[in-house]
């Protein structure tokens, strides 16, 4: 038996703060990664774009309207406020962005001065653009009626382009920064366009308008050049387990299909195995592209609502898991649910010795074998468990040739009859691949009968 160091018992506690992947070192050390999360955002800010740019150019007398009730709404205020009001703007629009740009270049930070300056950039060439194209040349009589009054000039920095750019800037910077400067960050954006539509002689629409578009050059920035990779480090990943109470003396990645997830192998204490999965705000990221596209895609799918967290999800995997080996399903025991590093949380379950079924020859892949397979599926259906992801990856076959349902991420509970038609349909494409669709079928319907196969 090997016994750990105190050096590995015991780190040191500024490796401790390093490995939640906040720490400058740990930051440095990771590298750089495109993350589907960009992908995702470019997605919703492009949409939310698109939408106010067509709503601005073929609805304008809905949004002129709109502009006139809010010029009315805010009449009370007295030329002196305003002036007060312009002037303190065109200050802290002015102090933010300088201080962008430049902390990062004080600091050394020269990769992330190189972000802010490309997304500012992009914003300033974009921005005017979009303006040209909207092309708001009949709604230009509704001045601000309050910025005309008080004798203030036309916006500068405080106008929808200086909108665009700081909304750019923060977005670069989110990934960077700790949880309360995204918090705060947040809050300059939200005073800023407030102020803008007040007291700026720009449109309140244009103004709207900047936020998602500056998003969205943000966005493109950071999946062209890479964002920090805050994936949590084996370390941290051993720390967390032994939070659970599986203090372990191995992490290792490994090379398997998990798809949604990024997969681990531990060694406890004890020599046990576990399976880890690892996933955070990359994969949430990636899962609802997926959802996306299949609502695109394809049709009566019978996909749920996603949830509203990651620990939802977590937590709902979980839950069908556990139950699944409630009612003699074959799966791995689940042997704990944590937090890890920063933004990530795990499930860790027992490993299976064997491989899963699209890993075995085809000559392996016997009648009986199959007929184990879908009596797996049986249970599933009798308490109306849908598996909703039954290739052949997520069926292991145990080194005494019992069958293992895993990874039950998609998976719902209480579902109607056409989701386990569904995973019965699933199911036997993917067997029908490997040993032929006559073989396939017949296998099913000795197990579950004409009529389930008849739906699927």
């Amino acid at each position: 038996m090997t016994v750990d160091t105190p050096t590995e018992t015991r780190p040191p506690r500024r490796h401790l703060s390093d490995i939640t992947g906040l720490g400058s070192r740990e930051e440095a050390t990771r590298g750089y990664v495109r993350s589907p999360e960009d992908v995702l955002r470019i997605v919703v800010f492009a949409t939310a774009t698109l939408i106010l740019m067509a709503l601005t150019r073929w609805a304008q007398d809905s949004i002129t309207g709109f502009e006139e009730d809010l010029i009315d709404i805010l009449g009370f205020l007295s030329p002196t406020i305003e002036r007060v009001v312009k002037g303190a703007l065109e200050l802290l629009v002015g102090l933010v962005g300088v201080g962008i740009l430049l902390i990062p270049l004080i600091s050394r930070r020269y990769r992330l001065f190189g972000y802010n300056f490309l997304a500012q950039l992009l914003a300033l060439i974009v921005m005017p653009l979009v303006q040209l194209a909207v092309d708001r040349d009949e709604s230009e009589r509704v001045v601000n009626q309050l910025a005309d009054r008080a004798g203030i000039e036309d916006a500068t920095t405080s106008g929808s382009i200086g909108i665009a750019t700081l909304a750019a800037a923060f977005i670069v910077l989110a990934p960077f920064v700790s949880r309360r400067w995204r918090r705060t960050g947040i809050v300059i954006i939200i005073t800023v366009t407030l102020l803008t539509i007040v007291v700026s002689v720009r449109l309140p629409a244009d103004a709207l308008l900047a936020l998602p578009l500056g998003a969205l050059c943000g966005s493109v920035v950071l999946l062209a050049l890479g964002r920090p990779d805050r994936r949590p480090t084996l370390e941290a990943i051993r720390a967390a387990l032994r939070n659970a109470g599986l203090p372990s003396t191995e992490v290792r990645q490994a090379k398997v299909d998990a798809r949604g997830s990024t997969p681990y192998f531990a060694t406890l204490d004890d020599g046990t195995e576990l399976f880890v999965k690892v996933l955070g705000a990359q994969e949430r990221a990636a899962d609802l592209l997926f959802r996306i596209y299949r609502f695109l895609r394809l049709k009566n799918v019978g996909d749920d609502r996603p949830f509203s967290s990651l620990r939802r999800t977590i937590e709902h995997e979980a839950l069908v898991a556990l139950m699944a080996r409630d009612v003699d399903v074959r799966t791995p025991r689940l042997r704990g649910v944590v937090d890890v590093g920063a933004d990530s949380m795990l499930l860790a379950y027992d490993m299976i010795d064997g491989r899963s079924l699209d890993g075995l020859e085809p000559d392996s892949v016997t009648d009986e074998l199959m007929d184990r397979i879908w009596q797996q599926v049986g249970v599933l259906r009798r308490h109306r468990i849908a598996h909703r992801d039954l290739r052949r990856a997520n069926v292991f076959v145990g080194d005494d040739g019992s069958p293992w349902m895993i990874d039950f991420g998609f998976s719902e509970v209480a579902v109607p009859d056409d989701l386990l038609d569904a995973d019965v349909a699933q199911l036997l494409a993917s067997l029908a691949v490997v040993v032929g669709a006559e073989r396939a079928v017949t296998a099913a319907i000795d197990v579950l009968g004409t009529d389930a196969v008849g739906e699927a």
